[in-house]
């Protein structure tokens, strides 16, 4: 798994449709969402954090499926 898996999760949970939604939603630019996705550049602490405020997940989790461990 990676990036693009959890960022999937993350647009599935908070019903959103694409991944500018996505953007809009963790204050970010999608450019740098589609890099992250692609993994030109990696998902960093402050994303993580945006994540977990967005979504409750603890950030155990949301790492376990950065790295491919599911959850």
């Amino acid at each position: 798994m990676s990036a693009a898996t959890l960022f999937d999760k993350v647009i599935n949970t908070l019903v959103l449709k694409n991944d500018a939604g996505l953007a809009r939603a963790m204050d970010s630019h999608p450019v740098v969402i589609s890099k992250m996705r692609n993994n030109r550049i990696p998902v960093g602490p402050l994303m993580i954090l945006r994540i977990h405020e967005a979504t409750g997940w603890p950030t155990r989790q949301i790492k376990a499926v950065i790295a491919g461990e599911g959850a």
